[in-house]
């Protein structure tokens, strides 16, 4: 990879993801590869955004001619209490700032994609990052 190299960040990614933003994310990889621009695929070792539970083995492969990096989600949060909160969030309720914050201490996080991002910042020309 190049300077030049365009990182697109979706929490998730693959022929078997289904979801508008991570169909949207394969799109814009595809695309702009076609236009000839260098495309990487910096992503998480997840395919079922219920679980979240990493499925994908980390590591690259090669999608459509795109390179993907897989990085696994850390497994030490509470996913009970992440559907308990998404339930109330998702029907309007508000919720307390500690209910905020204990959404996102649980939410899918992955520490080996963010520091790949902070120790290979400058091997990108930019970074996309799509919900």
């Amino acid at each position: 990879m190049s300077a030049e190299t365009i990182a697109i960040v979706p929490p998730r990614y693959g022929l078997q993801v289904m979801g508008g933003a991570e169909s949207h994310a394969r799109i814009l990889a595809e695309q702009l590869s076609i236009r000839g621009w260098p495309i990487e695929v910096l992503t998480t070792c997840v395919l079922d955004h219920y679980t979240w539970a990493n499925h994908f083995p980390p590591g690259e492969e090669v999608i459509n001619g795109i390179r993907v990096r897989r990085f696994p989600v850390d497994e030490d949060r509470d996913i009970r209490k992440v559907i308990q909160l998404e339930k109330r969030i998702h029907v309007g309720k508000r919720i307390s700032r500690r209910r905020q914050e204990a959404w996102i201490k649980n939410v899918v996080t992955s520490s080996a994609l963010r520091s790949y991002l902070v120790e290979h910042r400058d091997d990108y020309r930019a970074f996309v990052f799509i919900p």
